[in-house]
């Protein structure tokens, strides 16, 4: 049965090679095998197609070398070309040289080995993108030099540029291409200093002016050009270079450029002229270049308290140093993180507290309250402050057990509860109790923090047992357990390993069944 089957199907693969339609026999081709049969569709089937689909196939070198030549489409000849065997020189010399497809043109010259024949391809070649191909492989520094020179494309000169060291050549580039980034490479490669100063005075094109500018050395030619160059991004190359003052504060004053001046104010070392950059100039980056480069205290302290753009003033508290200043801009200062910028640098514990208290910006409340040590203020932010995070700081800061233990029972939220009940249990557990009980009884914890809770109590009820006016409190406790009990929240019976809260209970009523806690 398998033998006909192979049988039927070799017939019917026979008879599509033959089909007068081309996806058959194309078909056929893809599953064919005999290398003879192979090698006649490669060279004789009527459509390019099914004859590309063979000549994938075929690894005879004289058949893909004939396709190679004599394939009448161009992409059979190309596939040919980068299947034929590196010894085939000859045919691949004659390709690169004369086949009528620059895309096969270009195969050949990627494979062949002789140097004659890729130079003649890279200055001869009609088709661009076979120059570059052919100029990719040359290595003689003269032909590229010649190509940097002669080439019609723009791109194929620049890629030789590039690649040349050809003082000359690079000369002729840098004056005489009419390729603006040709020109601007070659200069990035000119030493000589009146080539740069030439080129920078006088290259119609800014980008190359440009190249030239961040090359020059001479002071006097790079002040004419900060002076008196027309176009302002090659100003600017030569402020940046510039040492002179005198020039540069005439920059900073009289230039039209916001950039221009901003450049020029980096380099300046005259106070008072960065004082009126800084406080006047109507651009806010030169104002912020001039307040970044200033030492002057007046200057700054000016820039803290009257600037409207936010970055500036904040540049200006940043190099405060004068306390009273510092203060006013943490008072009154309209961007809560300009004013805590301010708080940073203050150390006077009343602004500080004053801060903590009144500021309308939680942000900035909290921030002072890092630096904040005054009892009163930590009871009363810890107590009434509107912000849970600011009161939840307060709470960890302000270490007083009857401020612990109100803001354990009374404290909005949940979170700032369990964190005051956590730090009382841990200074002054008898204290801890009623928070503890309420927190249970409240119905708002997780499982884990009512696990927590209740374990707390435990511990406090074992240190304390003997006391005699802890035993209402401990009432109270059963008594919250057996309301716990019956719930419909189950996450309050929940049991586990470490707290089981049936048991918890029978111990409120005989604490002699603690007394023996080896094994838990």
């Amino acid at each position: 049965m398998i033998q006909s089957d192979d049988k039927r199907n070799r017939r019917n693969g026979d008879k599509n090679l033959n089909s007068p339609n081309w996806k058959k026999r194309l078909k056929a081709v893809r599953k064919l095998t005999d290398p003879e049969q192979l090698a006649q569709i490669a060279l004789n089937d009527p459509d390019p197609r099914v004859r590309y689909g063979a000549i994938l196939k075929v690894s005879a070198p004289e058949t893909i070398r004939r396709a190679a030549t004599e394939d009448k489409a161009a992409m059979n000849r190309e596939l040919a070309v980068r299947k034929l065997p590196t010894e085939a020189q000859d045919t691949l010399k004659r390709i690169a040289r004369l086949d009528a497809d620059p895309e096969t043109r270009a195969a050949a010259v990627s494979r062949v080995g002789d140097f004659e024949t890729i130079r003649d391809v890279a200055l001869h070649d009609t088709d661009k993108q076979t120059r570059e191909t052919a100029l990719s492989r040359v290595n003689d520094p003269e032909t590229i030099a010649l190509i940097a020179r002669t080439d019609e494309s723009p791109g194929i000169r620049h890629t030789a540029l590039k690649e040349s060291a050809d003082p000359e050549t690079i000369r002729r580039a840098a004056f005489e291409d009419s390729y603006a980034p040709i020109r601007k490479t070659a200069v990035t490669k000119l030493n000589d200093p009146d080539d740069l100063r030439t080129i920078a005075l006088n290259d119609p094109d800014r980008i190359v002016r440009k190249a030239a500018v961040e090359k020059l050395r001479d002071p006097e030619t790079l002040k004419f050009v900060a002076l008196n160059e027309p176009n302002p991004y090659v100003r600017r190359a030569a402020i940046v270079r510039l040492n002179d003052q005198e020039t540069l504060r005439r920059i900073a004053e009289h230039d039209s450029d916001a950039g221009a001046r901003r450049e020029a104010v980096r380099n300046l070392a005259d106070r008072e002229t960065l004082s009126r950059a800084a406080l006047e100039d109507t651009a806010e980056k030169v104002r912020l270049a001039a307040v970044k480069r200033t030492d002057d205290a007046e200057t700054i302290r000016a820039v803290a308290l009257r600037e409207i753009v936010t970055d500036i003033r904040l540049a200006a508290v940043e190099k405060l140093n004068d306390p009273e200043t510092i203060r006013q801009v943490a008072l009154t200062d309209c961007e809560p993180y300009i004013r805590m910028w301010a708080i940073d640098k203050i150390s006077d514990s009343d602004t500080l507290a004053f801060i903590a208290r009144s500021d309308k910006d939680a942000r900035v409340r909290r921030r002072a309250l890092k630096k904040v040590t005054d009892p009163e203020t930590l009871r009363q932010a810890a107590l009434n402050d509107a912000d849970a995070d600011v009161r939840s700081d307060a709470i960890t800061k302000c270490g007083d057990d009857k401020t612990l233990a109100r803001a354990a029972l009374s404290d909005g939220e949940i979170q700032n509860r369990i964190l005051a009940v956590d730090l009382l249990y841990e200074t002054e557990p008898g204290r801890a109790v009623e928070p503890l009980i309420e927190l249970l009884r409240s119905g708002n914890l997780e499982v884990y923090q009512a696990q927590n809770a209740a374990k707390q109590l435990r511990q406090i009820y074992r240190s304390e047992r003997e006391i005699a006016p802890r035993r209402e409190t401990i009432e109270n406790a059963q008594r919250s357990y057996q309301v716990l009990r019956h719930t419909d929240d189950d996450r309050y019976t929940h049991h586990d390993d470490d707290f089981d809260i049936e048991t918890f209970r029978f111990r409120l009523d005989d604490p002699d069944q603690d007394k023996d806690t080896s094994g838990e």
